[in-house]
């Protein structure tokens, strides 16, 4: 799917490089620089005349571009480490 994706301009699939190119994106825009009408605002609320722009959360980006790129699962191994070791010692 990632080839034809790739292929086809204009395409509905997302590559893996788009998805982590987005991702890094959210995590490293800088609130104060970004333009009123970024694609990044996940929302925009306008009070009395003043705005409130939102981004998406940053700790949930990071963990899920960790997850795209096969990072992150060290401590789902420790986690089965100690039970391993929990059991030897019974």
């Amino acid at each position: 799917m990632r080839t034809q994706a790739e292929r086809e301009a204009g395409s509905a699939l997302m590559t893996l490089i788009e998805k982590r190119k987005r991702l890094a994106r959210i995590v490293r825009t800088r609130v104060t620089m970004e333009p009123p009408d970024s694609d990044l605002w996940q929302s925009v609320k306008t009070r009395d005349g003043v705005s409130e722009f939102r981004l998406p959360d940053n700790i949930a980006a990071i963990v899920f571009d960790n997850k795209l790129a096969g990072q992150g699962n060290e401590t789902e191994a420790d986690d089965e480490i100690s039970e391993l070791l929990r059991r030897c010692m019974r």
